[in-house]
């Protein structure tokens, strides 16, 4: 990008832990089940024979996948429900103010932000008209206490100090058609709270600009979220492709810019390394993989996949810190992480909804709507198939955040 940098926090998935019971730093309770995710629920399920242990809808995980964090509503109190995502038991319960939905949670699972009149991790990039609005800010071991914002923001996540809070701020506040991120001070109580620019490297004045959110995915570590914006064309400024970077650790806010051919995709999918160190951006439009040092924030490779592809869904994962696995409607292609080359190719009978590591080097579990594949990664042989019931249409496997859906006609003008 030249003169203009997007300064937003996209939406679907900054949420990192949770509040009720400790959150346990032992092994990730994903090693032990297998968790498929629809528009509303999570569904936990053997990897070995795919029966589901239990279902919570709708529900939020722990960045670590020990505890899940749903809500149940009556016309008189919220309940905030702390449950176990190894066998789904209810540990912790707090009563809160009716019509309430969780929003974000801090990595430490010390603090939960709610939202009045919303769902448990509703999309953010469907804004509701309102001049203001109310958030509720759970902290375990204190009482609950609200923020009365002025203008129309959504939660996305804390800063690990837990002292700001990123949203995004949608303007005008009661006709939304635009937005930017934004930053709370959660130390001030001050009411109204007002939101305020996001600490980033370049301080002069930003223009308001067009940027639509494709793809996202969190740092192994949950200090980072990295999200792929793409920007149309206008009279005055070509296409754009970029990753925006908001470090919840230094509050800062980075772009990173990709080459040209980015921009001509509609879709695409990021990546990270298990280790942290690279992301990977893939555009199938355009056959383009671009690496990025996460450490520098600048490319340092990019290859081309074998062929472009007009399909409109893509996912992409990395097993081993050696092979980017990139899925196009029912097409599942390796990278060779060393050379950025094509090691091969297979094909599954069905569009690609998610696609994940097992424990095992030998597994890769490939979700469809309906079903859940374990696949040998060489080979794409299916070595078990199994059909969740009550799981919903799947539309991701976790720990893989939720996918960034943009209802048809929608499009929301970002304010840097």
């Amino acid at each position: 990008m030249r003169l203009t940098r997007i300064f937003t926090l996209v939406a679907l998935g900054a949420i990192v832990a949770a509040v009720g019971a400790p959150v346990a730093q032992a092994s990730p309770a994903h090693e032990d089940l297998l968790y498929l995710g629809s528009a509303s629920t999570i569904t936990a399920v053997s990897p070995e024979t795919g029966a589901v242990r239990f279902t919570k809808a709708p529900a939020i995980a722990s960045r670590d996948w020990s505890r899940l964090y749903s809500t149940q509503s009556t016309s008189s109190e919220t309940a905030l429900i702390t449950s176990d995502a190894r066998t789904g038991k209810t540990l912790a319960t707090r009563r809160l103010a009716p019509d309430l939905g969780v929003r974000a949670v801090s990595d430490d699972g010390q603090a939960v932000v709610l939202t009045q009149n919303a769902v448990t991790g509703a999309n953010p990039y469907e804004p509701t008209p309102r001049a203001f609005t109310n958030l509720t800010v759970v902290r375990r071991g204190q009482k609950p206490r609200s923020y009365l914002v002025q203008g129309n923001v959504e939660p996305e996540a804390f800063s690990l100090s837990k002292r700001a809070l990123f949203v995004i701020e949608y303007t005008p506040p009661t006709a939304p058609d635009r937005y930017r991120v934004a930053r709370i001070d959660l130390t001030n109580h001050h009411a109204p709270a007002k939101a305020h620019a996001v600490r980033s490297n370049e301080d002069e004045l930003q223009e308001p600009m067009r940027g639509t959110a494709r793809a996202q995915t969190m740092a192994p570590d949950g200090r980072r979220l990295y999200t792929l914006y793409t920007r149309d064309a206008t009279a005055t400024d070509p296409a754009e492709a970029f990753v925006h970077v908001l470090d919840l650790q230094r509050e800062r806010a980075t772009c990173v810019d990709l080459p040209p051919e980015f921009a001509a995709s509609p879709v695409g999918a990021v990546a990270v390394s298990p280790s942290g160190t690279r992301l990977y951006v893939v555009a199938p439009a355009a056959a383009a993989l671009a690496e990025i040092d996460t450490a520098a924030l600048r490319i340092t490779r990019t290859a081309q996949l074998p062929e472009p592809s007009t399909e409109t869904t893509v996912r992409a994962t990395v097993a081993g810190n050696t092979t980017l696995y990139v899925a196009t409607a029912g097409e599942v292609t390796s990278v060779n992480l060393t050379d950025l080359a094509a090691s091969g190719a297979w094909y599954v009978p069905g569009t690609v909804t998610g696609i994940q590591p097992g424990a095992s080097s030998g597994t890769l579990f490939v979700s469809l709507t309906d079903r859940v594949l374990a696949v040998d990664p060489e080979t794409g042989t299916t070595q078990r198939e199994f059909v969740p019931i009550n799981a919903g249409s799947i539309d991701h496997v976790a720990p893989a955040l939720r996918p960034i859906v943009h209802e048809t006609g929608s499009y929301v003008q970002c304010a840097c």
